[in-house]
């Protein structure tokens, strides 16, 4: 089912009224419904490739077939001003339809030498981590005392440091999906993936407060009428399922409040991934709990152990 943020941009695209939108939407529900392509990489591809199409529109490319090697080489010079991660997201989005639109016969071959071609090369970024004591910082900030939304709140974030989740992940989680008396639930993560992760003691009973707290609105409040409020995990306060926007939001929030606006919903997956590694846990069961179907994926937190073992290594060696 698509959210009302994946139709606002299907609707964006439909809106340029030429033959290419309308395989850029039939691309888009390919994805979605055949393909079960995540949210979020469905929102990143619909936005690139209105901005492609918006270019190609100017350029009088308005069907698929008009779309060449040449037509691809100016837009991505057009993006020279971009990150490289930036540039290579539009590549992919645009290779990915081209790819798709072949598979239909809507295109000659003279379209096989751009999908076969390689994105901008992409510098090697390893990504932001911070200690134990910061991450308790903001796991202990969201105080229930001033908001009943604090439990929620709280809940969210020792889950997310818990259990590696993607933001993605958090928002689509169930009340079935929970096995608090054995502390683990199950996760569907990228592709339909099914996992199970084990929770932590406090994880569990931060997830024990909020739910009492939701079953008690649901019961004495007017978001009895609601049916997902019981159905999903983390709600609004007004019972409606949240959006992984939300839980950016509500990360960046108490980031906010201990001072570090760099920390983010993802920051929290790679701090869970790179404390369990410092303290001994192989890289096999972080590849399982972390849902990656390839181990050279996890094989990045590695590389954080040595820059800190390189960091340490300069700061104590006794010769420069």
């Amino acid at each position: 089912m698509k959210s009302k943020y994946l139709d606002k941009e299907l609707r964006d695209i439909s809106a340029l009224e030429n033959p290419l939108s309308i395989v850029l939407v039939r691309f888009i529900d390919y994805e979605c419904s055949m393909q079960g392509l995540a949210e979020n990489s469905l929102l990143a591809y619909s936005r690139h490739l209105r901005q492609f199409a918006r270019y190609c529109s100017g350029q009088g490319v308005t069907e698929i077939k008009q779309v060449t090697l040449a037509v691809l080489q100016q837009f991505m010079k057009s993006l020279e001003d971009k990150a490289p991660s930036t540039r290579y997201a539009f590549f992919v989005a645009i290779k990915l339809l081209l790819r798709y639109a072949g598979l239909l016969g809507e295109v000659g071959k003279d379209i096989l030498p751009i999908v076969s071609m390689r994105g901008p090369r992409l510098p090697k970024r390893l990504p932001y981590v911070v200690g134990p004591d910061k991450i308790c910082r903001l796991l202990e900030s969201p105080d229930p005392q001033r908001d009943a939304m604090a439990f929620r709140d709280r809940a969210m974030l020792e889950l997310l440091y818990a259990t590696g989740m993607r933001a993605c992940e958090i928002v689509s989680l169930k009340i079935p999906d929970l096995e608090l008396p054995d502390r683990y639930l199950k996760c569907l993560g990228k592709g339909s993936k099914e996992r199970l992760i084990p929770i932590t003691k406090t994880a569990c009973a931060a997830l024990s407060a909020w739910l009492r707290i939701k079953n008690y609105w649901h019961e004495s409040h007017f978001i009895k009428s609601n049916p997902a409020m019981l159905e999903h995990v983390f709600v609004s306060r007004q019972g409606h399922p949240i959006h992984r926007r939300d839980v950016l939001r509500i990360v960046q929030k108490y980031a906010k409040r201990i001072g570090d606006r760099r920390i983010g919903a993802h920051t929290l997956r790679h701090c869970f991934a790179t404390h369990l590694l410092n303290r001994g846990a192989d890289l096999r069961t972080i590849q399982k709990l972390l849902g990656h179907s390839s181990l050279a994926t996890t094989q990045l937190y590695t590389h954080l152990d040595l820059r800190d073992l390189k960091k340490n290594y300069e700061t104590y060696h006794p010769r420069p």
